[in-house]
């Protein structure tokens, strides 16, 4: 696990911190991580795998995505695979139109629709497009969590979006997303029977 939280991520901020200082160059980055994310891939199966004990989250949805025009993909794929390690069905595309993440909220129930997200320049319309989808979504309490690089600087991340909530770790987003889950649930009993 420490390879998910700590050398993995650990890794991708060198390659940026480089970058930043012209000592390597875009292709490089893009390389070294393209092979982080092949790493994932192929510790995978294993790290899901690795709770054995109960789901929490087993009957639980969530659609992970980056807003459009992102290049930043590496921590959203470690933070799926938190969230299927405990359980959930996840849903995670790299580069999703905003017209495809409509399709998506109407046609599955999502739970919790959660966005990485690395710039300030991608706020503002990220914020429209946050309204527009709790609109469209089949599910009238579906929450939205905000996370990503920008959150270390943007502390107030989830209120500039008109996000429920923020996570800045993706061991710690799992639990927090289901504490929310759980609490709607509580509050409103509306989540239809699923088909077995």
């Amino acid at each position: 696990e420490s390879l998910y939280l700590d050398t993995i991520p650990e890794a991708a901020r060198l390659f940026h911190d480089w970058w930043e200082i012209d000592d390597i160059d875009f292709i490089q980055v893009t390389s070294g991580i393209f092979r982080l994310e092949e790493l994932v891939y192929s510790l995978s199966a294993e790290f899901v795998m690795g709770l054995q004990k109960a789901k929490p989250a087993a009957s639980l949805t969530a659609l992970l995505l980056r807003p459009p025009g992102s290049q930043h993909s590496l921590g959203l794929l470690l933070l799926s695979q938190y969230f299927k390690r405990y359980g959930w069905q996840v849903y995670s595309a790299n580069q999703f139109a905003e017209q495809d993440m409509a399709v998506a909220v109407r046609s599955e129930w999502v739970d919790i629709l959660g966005f990485s997200v690395s710039e300030d320049r991608q706020v503002p319309v990220l914020k429209k497009t946050i309204a527009s989808l709790r609109k469209q979504s089949g599910n009238p309490h579906m929450l939205v969590m905000a996370g990503g690089p920008l959150l270390r600087l943007q502390p107030n991340l989830a209120e500039l979006l008109g996000a429920d909530f923020s996570c800045l770790r993706a061991d710690q987003a799992h639990t927090q997303a289901l504490e929310k889950v759980q609490q709607t649930q509580t509050h409103a009993s509306v989540r239809p029977s699923r088909e077995p």
